[in-house]
């Protein structure tokens, strides 16, 4: 029994959820889609079309904490023609094109700020985090996760659209540094840094290089 975030394909579709027992969930869906009366038309009518080709775990993670690593898959995805989820906000919420009445929204700011004006609930989704992210097989899987999405040239669009312009503010920018004042990298991390670095550099050479050879042919220069 895996509690945590999933995904599901269907051909180039995909749908991702949570679940405190992800492969009942997995089952609960598999049976939903197999007699064609899944909730979601847009999933439904993917698996017609491709059936099940694959399932993965995203992130294993305790089950007060997993609502909030849903919500930050949704919202990496959020967008994209190939993700099948209906809703932007992880375990319920609005659906695209209805407003929240305002009672509703009063009443889920007030649900999130309870919820994270807890010292102790705040604590413990620090530690369920580091606990989740530090699994090799986590690591692995969201590594891969974001790998992917940014190999994505319409993913990479939408962010450098969602940044450009932006500055934060200079509290932000004092706190960003007050958090790095006096930290050290380790001797790997240094080692990393500097391989990639190299790496880099080595590219760009060898691409102007190209450059050059290319424009030499017109008897042109950079």
């Amino acid at each position: 029994m895996t509690c945590g975030v999933y995904e599901i394909w269907c051909g180039p579709y995909f749908y991702q959820g949570s679940s405190k027992n992800i492969e009942l969930r997995w089952k609960q869906h598999r049976d939903d889609l197999s007699r064609g009366k899944h909730g979601n038309p847009k999933f439904q009518a993917a698996f017609n079309k491709y059936g099940w080709t694959d399932t993965g775990i995203l992130v294993e993670c305790e089950e007060h904490c997993v609502r909030a690593w849903e919500q930050d898959y949704i919202d990496a995805n959020w967008g994209d023609e190939k993700f099948l989820n209906l809703h932007p906000v992880a375990r319920g919420g609005r659906l695209p094109g209805r407003k929240d009445s305002p009672e509703r929204r009063a009443a889920l700011s007030a649900g999130q700020k309870r919820r994270f004006s807890d010292p102790n609930e705040r604590a413990r989704n620090r530690e369920a985090q580091k606990i989740a992210q530090n699994r090799e097989a986590v690591r692995a899987a969201t590594a891969a996760s974001v790998t992917a999405l940014w190999q994505d040239p319409a993913y990479r669009e939408r962010q450098v659209q969602a940044h450009k312009g932006h500055k934060p503010a200079p509290e932000q920018v004092a706190k960003m540094a007050e958090s790095h004042r006096g930290s050290r990298r380790s001797d790997e991390a240094k080692a990393n840094i500097s391989a990639a670095l190299k790496a880099y550099h080595v590219s760009r050479r060898a691409a102007k290089a190209e450059r050059n050879e290319v424009l030499a042919l017109f008897g042109m220069k950079d």
